[in-house]
């Protein structure tokens, strides 16, 4: 089925990209068989092999500029994306890093591109992190408390508990910029 959806979704000439359009297409007429295809789905999109627009009509990534990485954060702040089969990497400016970090898979649209010049693009969803471990020391700045983090190439505050010792955390769950944390 997943072969089938991807064939689908890569012709340009189709499109029905509703979920209900797309199940109709390849004959999931029983509840059973589209409940299986919205689990596949919702599996594509979350591992950035498909996309959402707004009108939740689904597509391919390079169909909207996008392109799947793995991202490497210079220590100035600045990031680039390795793409697989594709010569330059594309740079990433500090403020189009989203909630990313250094390693992630992530993907990413392309704003810019020359023959010249290097590739730009913003981050639009981290797929998988590539570092869930992270050391640093708690501070406590006016009322909010952060962990300053002390990794190379990783610079980044999180909100925790009021608490002032060398910690070893991994993250469990992110939420917008505030980010939530296990404390060992």
């Amino acid at each position: 089925m997943k072969e089938e959806i991807l064939t689908l979704l890569s012709d340009e000439n189709y499109i029905e990209r509703s979920i209900d359009l797309i199940a109709k297409k390849i004959n999931c007429t029983s509840s059973d068989k589209f409940i299986k295809l919205v689990k596949l789905m919702n599996e594509l999109e979350e591992t950035g092999v498909v996309v959402r627009n707004k009108y939740n009509h689904y597509y391919l990534p390079n169909q909207f500029g996008m392109v799947l990485g793995t991202l490497t954060i210079n220590k100035k702040g600045f990031g680039f994306v390795a793409v697989e089969d594709q010569e330059k990497d594309i740079f990433i400016a500090p403020d189009s890093l989203k909630d990313a970090f250094n390693k992630d898979i992530v993907l990413v649209e392309i704003n810019k591109y020359s023959e010249v010049e290097r590739p730009e693009g913003k981050i639009i969803r981290v797929i998988k992190r590539g570092q869930t471990k992270l050391v640093g020391e708690i501070k406590k700045v006016n009322v909010i408390i952060m962990l300053m983090l002390m990794i190379l190439n990783l610079i980044s505050e999180f909100m925790l508990i009021m608490l002032i010792c060398m910690v070893l955390c991994q993250v469990i769950k992110y939420w917008l910029k505030l980010r939530y944390i296990n404390l060992y």
